[in-house]
């Protein structure tokens, strides 16, 4: 169970961390690349706990409203179009998006890869 784990830098939890996240969606939204970066290198998680983490986080965006997209890189605003998995159920899109990422390699992302972000957030 990681939901204990503490954050060093900041000594939040990771449950902590998950619950703040919808706050972030009032903006922009929310990036995989962010969500994987905290779990790595801020709660130190590796493996299936790196993976629990990632499947909690979108979760909790996704019940909060948030839809999957792909904005691509600034400088590719071409690259930008709402992700679908089978009938969009919400365990679809996260084990969707997270077998995406593995495919990929597992790393980090760049910006605007996986993206969640409120209906009408952005122009679609």
């Amino acid at each position: 169970m990681i939901d204990e784990r503490v954050r060093k830098l900041f000594g939040d939890t990771v449950s902590e961390w998950i619950q703040s996240l919808p706050s972030d969606l009032d903006d922009i939204g929310v990036g995989l690349h962010a969500i994987v970066q905290t779990g790595r290198y801020g709660f130190e998680l590796k493996n299936s706990e790196l993976i629990e983490f990632i499947r909690k986080s979108i979760y909790v965006l996704l019940k909060h409203g948030a839809k999957p997209r792909h904005w691509g890189s600034p400088s590719k605003p071409d690259r930008d179009f709402e992700l679908h998995y089978g009938n969009d159920t919400n365990e679809e899109i996260v084990e969707g998006v997270i077998t995406d990422w593995l495919a990929s390699g597992a790393g980090d992302l760049e910006w605007g890869d996986f993206w969640f972000a409120l209906p009408g957030t952005i122009d679609d």
